[in-house]
């Protein structure tokens, strides 16, 4: 359960370093961005999570919110499960594929 919901997870960055969590749900309402189940954002960072309902809705939000500016900068979106992995990645260390 929990993994499927993370492939509904988008990461984005470029937010305004002083955008609140409530702030970044009503710019994602503002900008027309639909589907949001909800959104996660620290105050002082310049990324949040937005859990869309579905897949076809978190691509079509990405898509969307890819064309979105905040404070003159666009935004950058990643599949959030993508960061984890890339993460986990380094840390294991050497990997049997590598060595071809």
């Amino acid at each position: 359960e929990m993994q499927k919901r993370d492939l509904n997870k988008v990461y984005v960055s470029n937010l305004g370093n002083y955008m609140t969590q409530k702030e970044f749900a009503s710019y994602l309402s503002e900008h027309h961005v639909d589907g949001v189940k909800s959104v996660k954002k620290q105050r002082g960072k310049t990324f949040g999570f937005v859990l869309f309902n579905s897949l076809e809705e978190r691509e079509a939000g990405k898509s969307l919110l890819e064309t979105l500016t905040c404070d003159g900068k666009h935004l950058v979106c990643k599949d959030a499960n993508m960061q984890k992995k890339r993460g986990s990645v380094k840390r294991e260390g050497k990997d049997r594929k590598e060595k071809k």
